[in-house]
């Protein structure tokens, strides 16, 4: 069940894999290098060249494949790739591009880029809301359930002209989570672009299902994708509580993870411990109100990666604007570790639970120190953090 449009895939994806072993390891494994006119010598814009000419009606899988690698190949997903490429083994693991990780680890550990893919595919879906139940409850619908949870999920659509005919999707049986989706009935509206050869391509502006919804029935953990605003989200968790868990209509809530008042004391510092693995950690980012004209919302970027450098909160009190004037919505940190100047994590947090940590060692590592911080909850973390790639 792929929840999500193919990302672009340009001639800059050939450059960053940046290797003829790889492509001819991937591109044999689909029986086409012998007729793509290429050898070992060959460049990756000869590469991208010669792979633009095949027949996508006559390679459809090795297309999909390609695309999927692409997907994957991008910053969102490096920091989970190298830990598993690392515990496999790959030669140097912790230099390689995204691109060529993503593709390292489709040939020759496949099993972990399913998973990693599964994580960024389907749960990183733009507008994901999540929800925590009051307990865990199993979750193993009948054939009964799910037709009679479809019914109602029509009416909190606003389907209700279409009946019967909404189409769910249940997603594939898993052992930690129970996934259905809801496919939109039009097609993606379309826009035009140029693209790497100057010539005009058509990109769909919208993801291709309409709701997304993952329950983690361990931890009693909703991931819900339902449209913009949270009113449609906390609708749907109502119809899947009552018609599919057997639970009354509040029994999901916002978990509470996030709480920015830590920031307001004196002794707070973003200062390393001694124990500490990153060189420095600020915020380069905040959105906030002022208490004052609270119906304003702002967004201040500012970003000084030099050691010693300012953060945006620093930024904003040399304007005049001080802690005690804003009520914060969002912040985002950069953690700079010691290894070299491209090894930074940008974390993200929101009230009252975003976070965009996931459940790699360097993440669990950020997600330590936020809640010695005090910005993080621990208690309601803990039921959130085994939600990462599987």
């Amino acid at each position: 069940m792929a929840l999500v449009d193919h990302e672009q895939l340009t001639r800059g994806f050939f450059r960053g894999v940046s290797s003829t072993t790889l492509f001819r390891r991937f591109f044999d494994a689909f029986g086409v290098w012998g007729g793509m006119g290429l050898d070992d010598s060959s460049r990756s814009d000869q590469i991208y060249s010669a792979w633009s000419k095949l027949d996508r009606e006559l390679h459809k899988e090795l297309d999909q494949a390609i695309r999927r690698v692409n997907d994957l190949g991008r910053e969102k997903a490096r920091w989970a790739m190298l830990y598993r490429a690392r515990d496999r083994g790959v030669a140097n693991w912790d230099t390689l591009t995204p691109q060529k990780l993503a593709m390292t680890l489709f040939i020759e550990h496949r099993t972990d880029f399913e998973e990693v893919y599964s994580h960024y595919t389907i749960e990183k879906t733009e507008n994901l809301d999540i929800l925590i139940g009051r307990t865990p409850v199993p979750c193993d619908p009948s054939p009964d359930v799910l037709d009679r949870f479809k019914k109602e999920l029509a009416i909190v659509l606003k389907r209700k002209a279409h009946g019967d005919r909404l189409k769910v999707e249940p997603g594939a049986p898993h052992p930690k989570k129970w996934m259905v989706a809801v496919p939109h009935e039009t097609q993606p509206r379309s826009y035009l672009e140029f693209d790497d050869d100057d010539e005009i391509t058509s990109k769909d502006s919208r993801p291709i299902y309409e709701m997304v919804l993952i329950y983690y029935h361990g931890n009693g953990v909703l991931k819900v994708k339902a449209g913009r605003g949270k009113q449609k989200s906390h609708d749907v968790a109502a119809c899947f509580a009552t018609h599919v868990l057997g639970q009354d209509a509040l029994h999901f809530r916002h978990c509470d993870v996030v709480d920015f008042n830590a920031l307001r004391d004196p002794e707070f510092s973003f200062d390393p411990a001694p124990e500490d693995h990153f060189k420095w950690a600020r915020p380069t980012r905040v959105k906030f109100r002022k208490r004052a004209t609270s119906e304003a919302s702002w967004d201040v970027h500012y970003k000084d990666d030099a050691d010693g450098g300012k953060s945006v909160l620093q930024y904003l009190e040399s304007q005049g604007i001080t802690l005690r004037d804003i009520d914060i919505e969002s912040m985002t940190l950069r953690f700079m570790f010691k290894r070299n100047e491209r090894d930074f994590k940008n974390v993200t947090l929101a009230l009252p639970e975003g976070c965009t940590l996931d459940d790699t060692s360097v993440d669990r590592f950020i997600e330590r120190t936020l809640v010695r911080w005090r910005l993080l909850d621990p208690k309601a973390k803990e039921r959130l953090s085994r939600v990462g790639p599987s």
